[in-house]
C-alpha cells in the first residue's frame, strides 16, 4: 500500500495525502504559471447542481465571497492538476514535486477496488471574476474506509490533499485576496460525502509527521478533528509498520454535524 501524504501550507495552502503512500504531509508550493487558457480543453466541467456542499467562501477584507463549485472529479481534472500546478509544485522542489496525479488516481482506482472500495477524486474550483472556473483545491477520498474509532463502521478517508495558494490563484486571474477556510471546505467536502454515503459524516486523515505540530494543530484546533492518539483502528499492516504515531485525526457524527451546520451560511 502506498504512503499517505497530508500536508498544509502554513499560509493556508493545503496539501494533504493520507495513508498508504501518505504517512508523511507535505507542504505544497505553487509558483505563478502561464496562460490557463491552452490547458482548459483538458477537462469538462459538470453542470452545477443542487447539493449540500458549499457555495462560496469568504474573502478578506469586507463581506465579499467568492463563489466555488465542489464536485466529483475525473481523470480530465488530474490532468488539468498536472499541467498548470505540478509543475510548479517541481520547480519549487517540494517533497510531492514527483507526483503524477494522473497516475495516483488511476492506481488508487485499482487499489481500492481491491479492497471493494471506491477511489473517489474530489474538486473545489472557484470563479476567477472573470467568468472562469480555476482549480481551487483537489484531494482523493477512499469511500468505505473502516472507521478509525473501533466502531466497526465505515468512512470516508482523505488521501492526497491539496489547495492551490495566493500566487496560483492571481497566475489564474483570481481578482480577489486568496479566500479563507479553505480547510473547512476540503474537509466539508469530505464530510458531505460521507454523510451522501451513509456514513454519518465519519471522515479520517493522517497528520504526517513531516507537518509538524503547525499542522497538528491545523486539524485539532481549526476544524476540530479529534486525534485518536492510540486508540486508532489499523490494519495489521501499518500496526507491523509503525502507523500508531498519535497523529491520524477523526470526526464522528456528532462533531460532523456541528462543523456542517458552522458552515450552513456557506452553502
Amino acid at each position: 500500500m502506498p504512503r499517505a501524504f497530508g500536508a498544509l501550507d502554513l499560509a493556508g495552502c493545503c496539501a494533504s495525502k493520507t495513508a498508504g503512500i501518505f504517512d508523511d504531509e507535505l507542504y505544497f508550493s505553487l509558483s505563478n504559471h502561464g496562460p490557463l487558457e491552452e490547458n482548459r480543453a483538458l477537462t469538462t466541467l459538470p453542470a452545477r447542481m443542487h447539493s449540500t456542499h458549499l457555495s462560496r467562501l469568504p474573502v478578506p477584507g469586507g463581506t465579499s465571497f467568492a463563489d466555488i463549485h465542489v464536485h466529483e472529479g475525473v481523470m480530465a481534472d488530474a490532468r488539468l492538476w498536472q499541467a498548470v500546478v505540478q509543475p510548479h509544485i517541481r520547480r519549487a522542489g517540494r517533497l510531492d514535486a514527483n507526483w503524477e496525479r494522473p497516475s495516483l488516481y488511476k492506481r488508487w482506482q485499482i487499489f481500492e477496488r481491491t479492497f471493494c472500495r471506491k477511489a473517489s477524486l474530489q474538486c473545489i474550483d472557484i470563479s476567477n471574476g472573470e467568468g472562469r472556473s480555476v482549480p481551487l483545491a483537489i484531494m482523493l477520498l477512499s469511500e468505505g474506509y473502516p472507521a478509525l474509532d473501533c466502531s466497526g463502521e465505515r468512512s470516508v478517508f482523505l488521501w492526497y490533499l491539496a489547495a492551490a495558494p495566493s500566487n496560483a490563484l492571481q497566475a489564474m486571474s483570481f481578482r480577489y485576496q486568496r479566500p479563507m477556510l479553505i480547510l473547512h471546505a476540503i474537509i466539508d467536502a469530505a464530510i458531505q460525502r460521507s454523510f451522501q454515503l451513509g456514513y454519518d459524516g465519519r471522515v479520517g486523515l493522517h497528520a504526517s509527521p513531516a507537518g509538524k505540530d503547525e499542522l497538528y494543530r491545523k486539524y485539532r484546533d481549526e476544524v476540530r478533528m479529534t486525534a485518536l492518539g492510540d486508540r486508532v483502528m489499523l490494519s495489521l499492516r501499518r500496526r507491523i509498520r509503525g502507523g500508531k504515531d498519535g497523529r491520524y485525526f477523526w470526526i464522528d457524527p456528532l462533531p460532523a454535524r456541528s462543523l456542517s451546520a458552522s458552515l450552513n451560511y456557506l452553502r
